[in-house]
């Protein structure tokens, strides 16, 4: 028995995402779309495929097909008064199915700027259905106006710097690439600030615990730690920098017992290592806690620093700087600027 092979959820997607950007660029004026072959041939999949997302599109209003003279945008139906700017939005690798708060936050903060600048503005989630090295040709494919990665990997550095490279609008948020709009954190200034309040409180051996493989580039932090130290006569111990991963995870009571810190800053996510942090509170002399805010939850009980990233200060510059590169490519300037943080005290924070 012959069964008749359903198109690839992947490829579907891929097609209704380029044709719907495309109706939303095109704006109250009909376009002609290609031919289901053609289109087919230009993106790599079966016309049977784009002959289904066209009929989709048809069917939900995107789409209008003349008999004999072919398919083209809907200028009634697209709720789109003008032409439109879509602006894909890439999470760490493109292919985050699950997030987190860190992620949707910057994805809430960077999608609301881009949204509220303009009337014309759009934004896609965009979920990568090639690999990464393919990545540039798929987002260039795709009708999008520009892109904003957000938390990308160094891995795709070399990505961004092919999108720009070709004139793609683009911004980078939580790593600096050369050439490219970038929006980061500076961890060499933040730890810094947040060694030199612990040691202004008194305290003497401070814990640095970084991630094992940093989404964000943190390998500057320890600098800022030990220029702290240096400004207060102390030295930073090399032992006092741990690279989060499982085995620090599980022996992480063994470390604390060697080191005995009184002070502990997290740019790794703090929740693997909570129950440990208590038992070590509970038993030994005050130590003071430092992490993200984001890795916070209301039913842990966590007192100590938070750092609460200004993310509308920076989206906002962000969507100013990527509305200049579309409005003028040749202009726009290239823009690299620190994502700002507050370092406040969790029960301040909560009274407010």
């Amino acid at each position: 028995m012959n069964l008749e092979k359903a198109p690839r959820l992947t490829e579907y997607m891929k097609i209704r995402k380029q044709l719907l950007n495309l109706v939303m660029k095109a704006g109250p004026v009909p376009v002609r779309l290609a031919s289901s072959r053609e289109l087919g041939q230009q993106f790599g999949v079966t016309h049977m495929t784009v002959a289904r997302v066209m009929k989709d599109l048809a069917a939900e209003g995107y789409l209008l097909t003349k008999r004999g003279v072919g398919t083209f945008t809907n200028t009634v139906n697209n709720n789109v008064l003008e032409s439109s700017n879509v602006f894909g939005v890439v999470i760490g690798n493109g292919r985050f199915t699950l997030f987190d708060r860190v992620e949707m936050s910057f994805f809430a903060a960077f999608s609301d700027a881009l949204l509220s600048s303009s009337l014309k503005n759009w934004v896609q989630h965009c979920t990568l259905t090639s690999v990464l090295a393919d990545a540039a040709t798929e987002l260039l494919q795709a009708n999008l106006s520009g892109v904003v990665w957000l938390m990308p990997g160094s891995d795709a550095v070399p990505v961004l710097k092919t999108l720009q490279a070709r004139g793609m609008p683009l911004v980078s948020v939580g790593r600096w690439v050369d050439g490219v709009s970038s929006f980061a954190i500076d961890f060499c200034d933040l730890g810094y600030r947040i060694a030199s309040r612990m040691l202004e409180q008194g305290r003497k051996r401070i814990l640095l615990v970084q991630m094992n493989t940093p989404t964000f580039p943190q390998d500057r932090a320890a600098a800022g730690v030990e220029k702290a130290y240096r400004e207060r006569g102390g030295r930073f111990r090399p032992t006092w920098v741990v690279k989060g991963g499982s085995d620090e995870q599980e022996n992480f009571a063994g470390i604390l017992e060697r080191e005995k810190p009184d002070g502990i800053i997290y740019f790794d996510s703090i929740r693997p290592y909570w129950k440990t942090l208590r038992r070590y509170q509970e038993s030994s002399a005050d130590c003071l806690l430092y992490s993200a805010a984001w890795e916070l939850r209301d039913d842990m009980g966590y007192a100590g620093l938070m750092g609460a990233p200004k993310l509308a200060e920076a989206a906002t510059l962000a969507a100013e700087n990527l509305n200049a590169q579309v409005a003028s490519p040749a202009t726009a300037e290239i823009l690299q600027a620190p994502i700002a943080f507050d370092i406040v005290n969790t029960t301040a924070a909560r009274r407010r």
